[in-house]
C-alpha cells in the first residue's frame, strides 16, 4: 500500500460543507489521474454513479475507509493553475471548493449515469423461471426477454424487493451489473460564465498573465 494514490474529488451537483471527497485511485487508472480529470465515482449510502473532478492527489490516506474511483472518462478539462485560482478563491471568500466548482462548472449529459444488468446464463435463467414463482420468477422472465436493462427501470418496478434478488441472481452467475457502457454518451462539460461579483474581484487580484487566462477560459 505504500504505492497507493488518494484523490480529493469535487462531485457534480453536490452542495456540502466539505471541500472533497476522498477517494482511493486503483493502480490500473493511476497513470490517467491528474488534476482536473473527470471521473466516475460511487456516492453515498446507495453508491449512485456520479461524475466529479480530481482537484488534489495524496499520497497520505484518509482517517477512514474509503471507496475507488470506477473509471476517468475525461482527460483533464482545467489545468492546476486554475486549480491555484479555484483554491484561491475558495479560501478568500470562505467558499467550500466542492460548491465553487458545482457554481462555476456545468455539465452536460446526453444521457444519466445508470447501472445494468446483463443477463449472462440464460439456461440458469429459465431453470429459475420454471422453478419459482412471484416476483422471482417475474424477474427471472425480464431477463430472459431483454440482454440488457438499466436497473432504474427495475427500481420503478420491484421497488424494496429489487436487492435482494439481484443478489441472488448475480451470487448465481444468472446476470452481471455493469456501468462502464454509457460512459462514452458523456459530452464535454464546459465551464460557465462567471457574473459573480467576488470571484471576479478574486481573479483581478492575480498577476496579469494569469488573469487573462482565467477569465478567457471562464468566459467560453
Amino acid at each position: 500500500m505504500n504505492n497507493a494514490l488518494f484523490g480529493g474529488i469535487t462531485v457534480d451537483k453536490v452542495s456540502s460543507k466539505a471541500d472533497l471527497f476522498y477517494y482511493a485511485i486503483p493502480s490500473s487508472l493511476s497513470g490517467k489521474a491528474k488534476i482536473g480529470a473527470r471521473v466516475v465515482i460511487p456516492f453515498g449510502e446507495k453508491n449512485e454513479l456520479r461524475s466529479g473532478f480530481i482537484l488534489q492527489i495524496t499520497k497520505i490516506p484518509p482517517q477512514f475507509k474509503v471507496k475507488e474511483i470506477i473509471a476517468i472518462i475525461e482527460e483533464p478539462v482545467f489545468s492546476q493553475r486554475i486549480y491555484d485560482l479555484l483554491l484561491f478563491t475558495s479560501n478568500t471568500f470562505l467558499i467550500p471548493i466542492n460548491s465553487l466548482v458545482n457554481r462555476l462548472i456545468r455539465t452536460t449529459a446526453s444521457t444519466k449515469i445508470e447501472k445494468y444488468v446483463e443477463s449472462i446464463n440464460v439456461k440458469s435463467l429459465e431453470e429459475v423461471y420454471n422453478s419459482t414463482h412471484g416476483k422471482k420468477r417475474e424477474l427471472a422472465k425480464i431477463f430472459l426477454e431483454k440482454k440488457f436493462i438499466s436497473i432504474e427501470s427495475l427500481k420503478r418496478k420491484f421497488k424494496g424487493t429489487l436487492s435482494k434478488y439481484l443478489l441472488e441472481f448475480q451470487e448465481k452467475g444468472n446476470i452481471a451489473i455493469r456501468n462502464t457502457e454509457i460512459f462514452s454518451k458523456i459530452r464535454i462539460l464546459k465551464i460557465s460564465t462567471i457574473n459573480n461579483e467576488e470571484t471576479l474581484k478574486a481573479i483581478n487580484q492575480i498577476d496579469n498573465t494569469y488573469r487573462k487566462r482565467a477569465l478567457l477560459i471562464c468566459q467560453r
